[in-house]
């Protein structure tokens, strides 16, 4: 491709071109820095959540207190979950912050 433009472009519009690529992938490496952090990090807690809710995905009788723990522990995962996210679009200005609307949060015994 850079062959093709160097023959169809001017000299000076092709050195351009090859600047702009270069500056971009001096950008992009500055991504991939912390990218691989945020993709393990997200990897772990989403296993995480996924263990916890394996009894319930699998259908296993449950009593109610032990559908109750599942569920609180799901819900501190997913606190975890959202920071990493927030976190992400901190850093990158990608994807939005959740805000919930019509929402009562309730601390449910945490201090």
């Amino acid at each position: 491709m850079n062959k093709i433009k160097l023959n169809i472009l001017s000299p000076w519009a092709f050195l351009i071109t090859l600047v702009m690529f270069v500056t971009f992938i001096s950008e992009i490496s500055k991504y991939s820095e912390n990218i691989n952090t945020f993709v393990e990090r997200m990897y772990e807690i989403n296993g995480k959540i996924w263990d916890t809710e394996g009894d319930i995905r699998k259908g296993v009788d449950l009593p109610l207190e032990e559908v109750g723990r599942l569920a609180l522990a799901v819900r501190d995962l997913n606190c975890i979950r959202n920071s990493i996210k927030a976190e992400i679009v901190e850093n990158y200005s990608e994807g939005f912050k959740e805000i919930k609307i019509n929402y009562k949060k309730i601390d449910y015994g945490r201090g």
